[in-house]
């Protein structure tokens, strides 16, 4: 099964801690391909994805901004997480 995760809005006290501990559950409790979807809908909309690994999202808890899932607009942080087929 696939995961993809996407963030829309500005940045969010706990984003990274989120994106992080959603993807990590899914990646070894799961065994889920964790994919992050960049540029929020728009990258939906376009498949602007990367495949996000357990390596990738361990250094992401320190690092300012949303990483590695970048998207900077004047609406609400929303995160929405996708299963897709």
């Amino acid at each position: 099964m696939k995961v993809g995760i996407l963030t829309s809005g500005g940045d969010a006290p706990g984003i990274n801690a989120t994106i992080r501990g959603v993807g990590k559950t899914a990646i070894n409790n799961y065994g889920m391909q964790v994919i992050g979807i960049q540029n929020g809908f728009s990258g939906l909309l376009y498949k602007d994805i990367v495949e996000l690994s357990d390596q990738s999202l361990s250094g992401i808890l320190n690092v300012g901004g949303t990483k590695p899932l970048i998207t900077m607009s004047m609406v609400p942080t929303l995160l929405l997480v996708l299963i897709l087929p």
